[in-house]
């Protein structure tokens, strides 16, 4: 495409780095939604050199608002001649076990599971994998299922899952579990998993490259670590930044 903008004469100070290296930090920067300040924190690793942030704001007000829209439509035609290309399709289960703490609203992915294909057997593999203090499960419909039941309850976990209809006789835990299930918490409550699931699907981790399938099972199981690294890093960064004594001035 070239360069976004040119220089009007050779006086003055020649540019930090090219024109189309500022449009491409625009789209990079825009992808993690940093600020002209983040911008200036970042400089050094990606250009090696301090640019001011100050320099970025200047340089993104010069790329003009066609540009920006020829360079939409040149991804748009990467998109369309890829999608050309026919490719296998495989639809892989993916069961998640998450913790949610409400007072720091942060969410981690505790287990994932995608050897098997029942969501109740699966989740009582899960939670025989790792020790938690939970005190609530939260689930939807696909997880209704006695042998769950009675594996939370015994670990004093009360279930909060949605019950099925059934014809037939109602089994000893299935029947406490509907007993105990509050329609307007499992609302409430919910769709923080869901939102899970959103966010790695955003950010494309739910599709791989790989064929194989102990691959695709092997990158489904890295696409949690990824989330649970981005919630560590969120976290101690929080940490840090608060935990820091304030600079005083003399």
């Amino acid at each position: 495409m070239g360069n976004p903008f040119n220089r009007k004469s050779n006086r003055g100070r020649p540019y930090s780095i090219p024109p189309y290296e500022y449009a491409a930090s625009f789209i990079l920067f825009t992808t993690f939604d940093f600020s002209l300040r983040d911008d200036e924190l970042i400089s050094d690793l990606l250009f090696g050199k301090h640019i001011d942030h100050s320099t970025f704001g200047k340089a993104f007000a010069k790329i003009s608002y066609k540009y920006i829209k020829k360079l939409l439509i040149l991804v748009r035609n990467e998109i369309n001649n890829r999608c050309r290309i026919r490719k296998r399709r495989f639809y892989d289960k993916l069961n998640v076990l998450a913790e949610y703490y409400p007072a720091s609203r942060i969410i981690t992915i505790s287990a994932a599971d995608s050897v098997f294909s029942s969501d109740s057997f699966s989740a009582k593999i899960m939670l025989s994998e790792i020790k938690t203090k939970a005190q609530k499960f939260f689930a939807d419909a696909g997880y209704d299922s006695n042998d769950l039941f009675e594996k939370l309850l015994n670990s004093k976990i009360i279930p909060v899952v949605k019950i099925k209809k059934h014809s037939g006789k109602i089994r000893k835990f299935r029947k406490v579990a509907e007993e105990m299930f509050d329609e307007e918490e499992y609302k409430k409550y919910r769709s923080v998993i869901e939102g899970v699931f959103g966010g790695l699907e955003n950010r494309r981790l739910l599709f791989t490259r790989y064929r194989k399938k102990s691959m695709r099972m092997k990158h489904i199981i890295a696409m949690a670590i990824v989330h649970n690294i981005n919630t560590y890093m969120a976290i101690s960064l929080f940490i840090l930044i608060y935990s820091t004594n304030p600079i005083k001035f003399a």
